[in-house]
């Protein structure tokens, strides 16, 4: 599981250096229930003004692009091994 992990901050090392975070999460997301039948993780992108759970715009649009980088080198990397 910790080899797993360290794709995902190597990932977003590479893109944003000294921006990441690991953060573990209790709360009943997705990925909570995936993880139940295989390896599962979420990528979370900081909200404008650091606010979350509300209406209106939420996320910068780099921060979605950068969301999606990450997840395309992930990807990359265990289609590749």
């Amino acid at each position: 599981m910790k080899q797993k992990t360290l794709v995902f901050e190597r990932a977003g090392e590479q893109l944003a250096p000294g921006s990441g975070m690991l953060m573990l999460s209790t709360a009943g997301h997705d990925a909570q229930y995936v993880a139940r039948v295989m390896p599962a993780g979420m990528l979370f992108v900081p909200s404008i003004g650091r606010v979350s759970h509300i209406t209106g715009p939420r996320t910068q649009r780099q921060g979605h692009r950068a969301r999606f980088e990450v997840y395309a080198k992930v990807a990359d990397h265990f289609l590749s091994h």
